[in-house]
């Protein structure tokens, strides 16, 4: 069967193929004719890859008949086809590329076909509508920021069988639940990390609308960009044995007014409280030893800041303003 590609004025176009290229390479339209007015796609089952950006930035494109003999998706292929409302995905699926569907916003139901094995970086971010995702037994990479932005997202469920991911009241870990890597956008309240959990993955609640976290004891490293965007986020309780607090962690965590970081603490990346413009009290512990630059920058609220002496010098790297360097309390 062909592939046919519909058009808003009644125009359809037949293709051949079996490996998709971008739309505007199979008509008389041009790109931006295409991207406008583009409305619906049947993919033939000869087709077995959609190449990169194929149908990138198609706002009008509200449905697609995905090949039953499809493998892989490439990167961008329907990045913010806004008006796309139903994904269906095909049993013979291999791959998702990064940001395959990125920004298709209307879309509320996401099932991983079993025989996809990686899901790429923000391979689904933004799909604000999406409510629950179920990752098949046979997904065995998923890359950084895959479900960010979900704004509606409740739950993702991990198939029991599936030797590298897991899943724990909808949250989604590594297998051992060593690492949280993914949680639900659309949560609010309070969440306690399970005691297991020893890394808090890259972006892993970004964007997220959770108000009061609970890190437990066993969480060493909270990595790059873990909290960012959180603006609901307004208390934390930070894990006795944490050490490594990495790049832009809580950056932009715009309700968050005090933070006692506990004594274990020996590093603080770049920019992590970058942006925490209601922050007014933070506590670093002595026995840290590397910081990075930044680290206070745009938080215009603070009145006390107590920070290792050996620190002193820094005020200006660190990303304190004139007024708020008079406010600093130096511990030893």
């Amino acid at each position: 069967m062909s592939t046919f590609y519909m058009y808003s004025d009644g125009t359809s176009i037949e293709s051949n193929v079996d490996i998709l290229k971008p739309a505007w390479e199979r008509s008389n339209f041009s790109k931006s004719e295409v991207i406008g007015n583009l409305i619906s796609v049947q993919i033939g089952q000869e087709v077995t890859k959609i190449e990169d950006g194929t149908f990138n930035q198609c706002k009008s494109l509200r449905k697609v008949d995905l090949s039953k003999n499809l493998l892989i998706i490439g990167d961008s292929a329907f990045c913010n086809c806004e008006s796309l409302e139903e994904l269906k995905l095909p049993k013979h699926l291999k791959r998702i590329g990064s940001s395959a569907f990125s920004g298709c916003s209307k879309i509320t139901e996401l099932n991983i076909p079993s025989g996809v094995t990686h899901i790429g970086e923000c391979a689904f971010q933004l799909c604000e509508k999406i409510k629950e995702v179920l990752i098949s037994e046979t997904v065995k990479s998923i890359g950084k920021n895959a479900f960010s932005g979900c704004f509606d997202l409740q739950n993702i469920n991990v198939l029991k069988g599936n030797p590298f991911f897991s899943s724990l009241d909808g949250v989604l870990f590594d297998k051992e639940l060593s690492v949280l890597i993914s949680f639900c956008g659309g949560r609010t309240g309070s969440y306690q990390i399970p005691g297991n959990v020893q890394n808090i993955g890259e972006f892993a609640f970004s964007a997220c609308s959770v108000e009061q976290l609970v890190i437990s004891n066993n969480v060493i490293t909270i990595k790059n960009n873990a909290f960012e965007e959180c603006s609901a986020l307004k208390d934390i309780t930070f894990s006795k044995r944490l050490k490594h607090i990495q790049n832009n962690a809580f950056n932009l965590c715009e309700s968050l007014t005090s933070v006692n970081l506990p004594d274990g603490v020996c590093e603080i990346g770049a920019s992590a409280f970058s942006g925490c413009r209601k922050l007014e009290n933070i506590f670093m512990p002595s026995g840290i030893t590397k910081v990075g630059e930044q680290i206070f920058s745009d938080c215009p609220n603070l009145k006390k800041v107590v920070i290792p002496v050996q620190f002193q010098g820094d005020e200006e790297y660190l990303g304190l303003e004139e007024d708020q360097i008079k406010k600093i309390e130096w511990v030893k």
